[in-house]
C-alpha cells in the first residue's frame, strides 16, 4: 500500500493530539498530587521530572526548528505592561495563599521564577522567529 501525504498528515495529527492529551495529563497528575492530595515532592517527583523533561524537549525542539512563534504581537504597550504586572501580582497572591509563606526572600524567589516563566516565551519566540527567517532566506 502506498502512503500519500493525506494519510501521513492525518496520522501526524492523531499522534499530535495523543501527545497533547498525555502531556496535559502529566501536569494534571502533578497538580492533583501537589495541591489536592498534599503529597510531598518525593511522592510525585518521578512524574514531575518526566513532565519537565517533556516540556523542555518540546520547547527546545520548537525553538530550534523555528516554529515557536506563539507570542501575539500587541500594539498597545500600556496594556502589555498592565497585563504583565497583574500576571505577576496574581501569581504572588496565589503562591502566598497556597503555601502560606510570609518570608520575603522566598517570595522574592517566587517572583523571580514567575518573571522568568512570564517572559521566557517572548525571548524564545524571538529566537525562533530569527531561526525561521534564516531558514526562509536559504
Amino acid at each position: 500500500m502506498k502512503v500519500d501525504e493525506r494519510v501521513i498528515g492525518v496520522r501526524d495529527k492523531i499522534n499530535s493530539k495523543a501527545f497533547e492529551i498525555c502531556y496535559i495529563g502529566l501536569w494534571l497528575m502533578v497538580s492533583y498530587r501537589m495541591f489536592v492530595l498534599k503529597q510531598s515532592p518525593s511522592e510525585y517527583g518521578d512524574i514531575l521530572i518526566l513532565a519537565v523533561i517533556v516540556s523542555a524537549f518540546v520547547v527546545i525542539n520548537m525553538v530550534l526548528k523555528g516554529v515557536f512563534t506563539s507570542t501575539p504581537k500587541v500594539s498597545n504597550k500600556l496594556s502589555t505592561v498592565v497585563s504583565n504586572v497583574l500576571y505577576i501580582i496574581s501569581f504572588i497572591l496565589i503562591f502566598m495563599f497556597l503555601t502560606g509563606m510570609r518570608d520575603p526572600i522566598k517570595i522574592g524567589v517566587g517572583v523571580l521564577i514567575v518573571i522568568i516563566i512570564r517572559f521566557s516565551p517572548i525571548v524564545l519566540s524571538k529566537i525562533s522567529s530569527k531561526k525561521a527567517d534564516k531558514d526562509l532566506e536559504e
